[in-house]
């Protein structure tokens, strides 16, 4: 995916949403902040940036990231306090241990298993040390499981690339962290039935 052949599909997606409502899982982070007294944040993957203008509703130090220009235009535009960065998920170079929580909302299932565990080894780097990664992603149980062509196990293309995980990958691929939940969902997503794998990990404090 390195040539991002799937970026006209995103653009036209964000120029057209106008989502507002922040989602369930966008909520949980946000309580777990106000919680545990955590203020930055990095919505990766931020798409229009709808969780990003709740976050920063809710007090919290914001950093949005898209590889979709559409999706940070409106964005950067109306909301001068968050911080935008137009960049693939896999190119990001913050600074070690730059942000409390790193927030993932259906971000990581477009990539391959070995660009994965890198992601995910950049993420722990970037987190500050007790710091924690909300992540949500499509189910093996999703209603488009197996659509399209199959790229690799578990990763189609129909519209986009998607990479399915179960509860068992999702805890395999976090490994490294500590504290880690993961449980299976269901819900409408854009009025279609969808199957999430929704995880909460944390560094370790070392």
């Amino acid at each position: 995916m390195r040539d991002n052949e799937d970026l006209p599909y995103w653009n036209e997606k964000w120029a057209a949403r106008q989502d507002a409502v922040p989602n369930d899982f966008a909520r949980r982070c946000a309580e777990h902040a106000h919680a545990h007294q955590l203020k930055d944040i990095l919505d990766l993957g931020c798409g229009n940036g709808r969780d990003s203008a709740f976050f920063t509703s809710e007090g919290l130090n914001v950093t949005a990231v898209d590889f979709s220009g559409e999706g940070l235009k409106a964005l950067a535009e109306t909301m001068p306090d968050i911080k935008c960065v137009q960049s693939d998920i896999r190119d990001i170079t913050f600074p070690p241990q730059s942000f409390d929580i790193v927030y993932a909302h259906l971000t990581l299932h477009y990539f391959f298993d070995d660009e994965l565990t890198v992601i995910l080894q950049n993420i722990n780097n970037i987190l500050k040390p007790g710091g924690w990664l909300f992540m949500k992603c499509k189910s093996t149980d999703d209603p488009h499981y197996g659509q399209g062509e199959k790229l690799a196990e578990n990763v189609y293309r129909s519209t986009h690339i998607r990479h399915f995980f179960s509860v068992h990958y999702a805890r395999e691929k976090l490994a490294s962290f500590k504290n880690v939940s993961v449980q299976a969902t269901k819900g409408a997503y854009h009025n279609d039935h969808s199957a999430f794998i929704e995880a909460v990990a944390q560094r370790s404090m070392d």
